[in-house]
């Protein structure tokens, strides 16, 4: 049963309205999501909004134990995250970073829930690096610069300079790692 859903789905993707999205809509509305996944596309989702049907790409959500939530939240909004409050409560806040990245910034007692393994002082250890791309050079340098203003610590790794890449650093209030880096697109060797 499973592939007929994906086939329709697969041609949902591709059609405008008429009956496969008729079709489709009646298998949405038993699922909340359904995966579509193309010969040569990137795999995307597809689910029921109040404006229809919608399909969009893999999303991340990176979770972080955070100690202080206010000030966790009006760091990352000071560096550009907006904060969607249809996920915030007092024990957690979604921070939009782009269309399909979002920072879960959990307090302890919300982390726990989740996992029972120990939360690390990420000011002493290290356990991820997280990495954000940027347009350029200014806009990783600006970045970088919101973030030490808001109350992060610049630079906790080395500044990257290799000419057609240039990548910097900060650390969250918490000690949480994240690089922004940009690379010159003229110099990616095609693929293949």
């Amino acid at each position: 049963m499973l592939l007929p859903i994906l086939l329709l789905a697969s041609a949902a993707a591709q059609a405008e309205k008429g009956l496969v999205e008729y079709l489709l809509s009646v298998f949405v509305s038993k699922m909340p999501w359904l995966p579509l996944h193309g010969s040569h596309q990137q795999p995307k989702f597809i689910y029921r909004s109040n404006t229809g049907l919608q399909i969009m790409n893999k999303q991340i959500f990176i979770n972080l134990p955070v100690t202080d939530l206010p000030r966790s939240k009006a760091f990352y909004e000071a560096i550009g995250a907006v904060n969607n409050p249809a996920f915030t409560d007092e024990t957690a806040a979604c921070m939009v970073i782009s269309e399909t990245i979002y920072a879960m910034l959990l307090t302890h007692d919300k982390w726990r829930q989740f996992t029972g393994k120990r939360i690390v002082d990420a000011h002493a250890e290290a356990q991820v690096l997280l990495c954000l791309s940027a347009g350029g050079r200014v806009e990783v340098s600006d970045l970088v610069q919101k973030a030490t203003d808001a109350g992060g610590k610049a630079d906790p790794t080395p500044v990257q300079d290799f000419g057609f890449m240039y990548g910097r650093s900060f650390e969250d209030p918490d000690g949480h790692i994240w690089e922004v880096m940009w690379m010159d697109p003229e110099a990616v060797p095609p693929h293949g």
